[in-house]
């Protein structure tokens, strides 16, 4: 599966930013800020990964739009049967 998020904020808020980490070391492996509009990201979704979104500071509210979608047929699965 994976997840999306886009940036619907017009203007450009403090925070906010997206950060993965790995479930059993809790160990960050990976952070990106979103803030402007129409800026998206695309993250995996696995049981081994946790993602948030830290809070936003000041007083310009985030919006965003959130979406999760699975492949199917399994889209990794495609790619690793795939000669070279």
């Amino acid at each position: 599966m994976i997840g999306m998020s886009i940036n619907l904020s017009r203007t450009i808020y403090s925070g906010g930013i997206f950060q993965m980490r790995d479930r059993n070391s809790l160990q960050i492996i990976h952070e990106t800020a979103n803030t402007g509009f129409g800026d998206g990201i695309i993250f995996r979704l696995a049981p081994q990964l946790q993602h948030r979104i830290t809070e936003v500071d000041g007083s310009v509210p985030k919006t965003a739009f959130a979406g999760w979608f699975r492949s199917e047929p399994d889209f990794y699965a495609d790619l690793r049967n795939q000669s070279v």
